[in-house]
């Protein structure tokens, strides 16, 4: 911020957006802002974060204040910030660079500001005008506006909880087929479903608890109560059994990754190391186990899947590689150096939106219980897979969200659901019949005895 100037550097410094008194009393001076690159810098920090909606209006004079609390009547001067962009020759017009108005408002509109003269007061638009009293050339900015947070009640919350958690969707649904079709989609990796097995089983705990505690007459807490009032315990059991069953078939098919694999051996070893001696019927199997895990052939790629918006993220991908190359090309005076054009500037300044656009995607993309670096190792390799694709092959690809290309599995291994997830065999041709495949299978798999 070294090139905005003092006056700038006061503004943001004192945290005006969210000091009244320091935001009724500033009309900021842009002259030192000498560079599209400063003007964009200094709208993102002060602009781009909203205004606390109980600071979005203040008072015109401490007599108004005093008026105003002691009555049913709000005064409401709508919040702005003058951005003073140029004067008259007497006021010093060469300190102003001609073109800050266009810079300043084309970084306003790059952070969604409207212009919007007809509305005044609008949270979220600017105005340039011209102050004939004193001969000054003014962008009227409206900060946008943080909404006051609404008080819900404890039911409220719990009612949202149980909207939007992937958790609470998984311990709440009803119907076997469903359940087994969310996981499918939502945790098609070996690993995620045993992390969800997890939270089935501390769910069952706090049920157990929370009998205990109603038992004792003692009052249940929020999540007991949630829990207790909303969940059937058999339905939950049946569900462990049913991810026991799509993971035993997933080992049996070598639909795991490498790591699980070795994860997998890892575990049946530290069983042998604990097994007693005076058992070895139990040592055999622990060992046979392991030697068929070893030579287990895996289906490989099974974290390359046709990402959601996948054409979109070609093109946006692409997008950002030709972004950094202007960049490089720009130099150290960046888009002041006169080495890229008018039209390459406005591609250098798309860099945020292109950025958050892109990440707005990946969050979509992203499967229930993934770890950030789980999530962003398995993202890298398919922008990998997904830039190394022709643009007319990359588009038929993406149509419908079509599985990707990979290798030959063997006979009925897998399938791919129309979210172009991986889905594991066993599950489809037991279609209908999931709850006999969930109490059975477990029994007659060869891997059953690894969960």
């Amino acid at each position: 911020m070294s090139a905005l100037g003092k006056s700038t550097r006061k503004i943001i410094e004192s945290d005006a957006l969210t000091d009244i008194k320091a935001i009724q009393e500033n009309r900021i001076e842009c002259s030192t802002i000498s560079s599209p690159e400063n003007a964009k810098e200094f709208v993102k920090i002060v602009f781009s974060t909203p205004v606390p909606a109980d600071k979005s209006y203040f008072g015109q004079s401490a007599s108004d204040k005093e008026a105003s609390a002691s009555s049913s009547t709000t005064i409401t001067t709508p919040l702005h910030i003058a951005l003073i962009v140029g004067a008259g020759k007497l006021q010093g017009r060469s300190k102003f660079d001609e073109a800050l108005p266009k810079w300043l408002t084309l970084c306003l509109r790059e952070i969604s500001y409207k212009d919007d003269r007809d509305i005044v007061g609008e949270p979220g638009t600017f105005k340039y005008m011209h102050d004939t009293g004193k001969n000054e050339k003014v962008i009227v900015v409206y900060p946008l506006i943080t909404p006051l947070p609404e008080t819900k009640t404890e039911e409220e919350h719990e009612e949202e909880e149980t909207d939007d958690s992937p958790e609470w969707k998984c311990l709440s649904v009803e119907s076997e087929e469903i359940f087994t079709k969310m996981v499918e989609a939502k945790t098609p990796l070996w690993t995620l479903k045993k992390r969800l097995i997890g939270i089935i089983e501390n769910t069952l705990a706090t049920f157990s608890k929370a009998e205990e505690k109603l038992v004792k007459l003692e009052e249940l807490n929020g999540e007991e109560k949630k829990i207790y009032d909303n969940l059937n315990v058999e339905n939950l059991k049946k569900k462990i059994s049913i991810l026991h069953k799509l993971m035993s078939d997933q080992v049996e098919t070598g639909h795991i990754t490498p790591a699980e694999k070795n994860q997998l051996i890892a575990n049946i070893q530290s069983k042998i190391d604990g097994a007693e001696a005076s058992d070895p019927e139990k040592l055999k199997q622990l060992t046979s186990r392991k030697a068929k895990l070893q030579s287990l052939e895996l289906v490989p790629g099974l974290t390359l899947q046709t990402l959601k918006r996948e054409q979109e993220l070609f093109k946006l991908w692409k997008k950002q590689i030709k972004i950094k190359m202007l960049e490089e090309k720009a130099g150290a005076k960046h888009i002041r150096s006169g080495n890229v054009t008018p039209d390459e500037v406005k591609e250098i300044l798309s860099k945020e939106e292109v950025e958050a656009t892109i990440s707005q995607i990946l969050v979509e993309n992203r499967f229930w219980y993934e770890t950030d670096e789980e999530w962003k190792s398995r993202i890298e390799e398919n922008r990998k897979r997904i830039l190394s694709i022709k643009p007319t092959a990359a588009k038929k690809s993406a149509a419908g969200n079509k599985p990707a290309p990979a290798p030959a599995s063997k006979p009925g291994a897998s399938a791919s659901s129309s979210d172009g997830f991986k889905t594991v065999s066993g599950t489809k041709s037991n279609k209908g019949n999931t709850s006999s495949s969930s109490s059975k299978g477990n029994s007659g798999n060869k891997f059953s005895a690894l969960f």
